[in-house]
């Protein structure tokens, strides 16, 4: 298994930006094998292929709420746990220049900081002692590349949640926030 999977694990991100998605309705297909390839704000290349359960939670400013909500509703097992990771995409328009872009980027890693902080007592209480910001992983999409990756067609869902197995496999994927029960179905997957 991968040496940088071992040391990630899923949890929630919460992020409150101005987001927009440029993608239309997803184009992946359960069942099928995806090699996506990720560069989150911290500079870590992370892939659907490198030997864990990856959640890619899509993002925008409305759905925040949501996207919080998928790492709170994962099973506790996976808290902390190298096997599971969670990253957020962060769709950001298009337009932005680049000071813009670094700003954006920055509030980004300034919410994972903060996100880490509130983390902090979910882990203590599991006695986790690892520190939780190098278990937090978001993606700023700052041209569309990741969101294209993921699907473009018309009449986007704004929010959307897919399941990778270890290799790279769709196990699941969502356009409105899954249940706590279909979350713990899907990571339980063979």
């Amino acid at each position: 298994m991968n040496r940088m999977c071992r040391r990630q694990s899923i949890l929630p991100i919460c992020l409150f930006l101005g987001l927009y998605l440029p993608f239309s309705a997803l184009a992946l297909s359960p069942g099928q094998t995806y090699h996506l390839t990720f560069v989150d704000v911290d500079g870590h290349k992370l892939s659907t292929t490198d030997g864990c359960f990856n959640v890619v939670v899509l993002t925008r400013r409305e759905d925040v709420d949501k996207a919080e909500s998928v790492g709170e509703r994962t099973p506790d097992y996976c808290l902390g746990n190298p096997d599971y990771r969670q990253i957020t995409v962060v769709g950001l328009d298009k337009n932005h220049s680049r000071p813009v872009r670094a700003f954006l980027t920055s509030v980004i890693r300034h919410r994972l900081d903060d996100e880490a902080k509130r983390l902090q007592s979910r882990y203590s209480a599991r006695n986790l002692t690892g520190n939780p910001r190098t278990d937090l992983f978001a993606v700023a999409d700052l041209d569309g590349s990741v969101v294209s990756k993921l699907g473009n067609q018309k009449d986007p869902p704004a929010f959307s949640v897919f399941i990778f197995d270890p290799n790279g496999h769709l196990i699941r994927q969502w356009s409105t926030l899954p249940a706590t029960e279909e979350l713990a179905a899907a990571l339980k997957s063979p």
